[in-house]
């Protein structure tokens, strides 16, 4: 597992529980409001995550995923009829799952391939603003 290098390893450990059970209670209690349930455990998830952490980069933009910055992430969002399903859940960076928001998996890869012809500010621009749910956003 990655890890951040000024966090001792109890604490990194303390870290991994409780964000690992509480995005896979989250996804918990939206499933049941669906009327539906996960396919998998918190023990699989932990699993995906930890592999997740020592092997990949985001799906999204390849930045390294870490302790502090992973997120789970619906390749078709459950408010467009994507399940709940582990089939359905992918391992990103924090960022890109606030930026993505409502929006596909392939749809989301296809945006980013246009900003990223954009000059460096524009495109920070339109991230920061999907990030903040579209909302204006001032530049610091």
């Amino acid at each position: 597992m990655k890890t951040v290098s000024r966090i001792g390893a109890s604490k990194q450990q303390r870290i991994f529980m409780v964000r690992t059970a509480n995005i896979y209670r989250h996804q918990t209690l939206r499933a049941h409001k669906s009327h539906t349930g996960l396919n998998y455990t918190l023990e699989d998830f932990r699993r995906w995550v930890r592999k997740d952490l020592e092997e990949a980069a985001c799906s999204y933009c390849a930045a390294p995923l870490t302790l502090l910055n992973f997120s789970a992430d619906h390749r078709l969002p459950t408010s467009r009829g994507g399940s709940y399903q582990a089939a359905n859940l992918v391992i990103v960076c924090e960022r890109c799952n606030q930026c993505k928001g409502p929006l596909t998996d392939e749809e989301y890869l296809d945006l980013l391939v246009l900003l990223n012809q954009w000059l460096p500010q524009p495109r920070q621009n339109v991230l920061s603003r999907l990030r903040a749910g579209g909302r204006v956003v001032r530049s610091s």
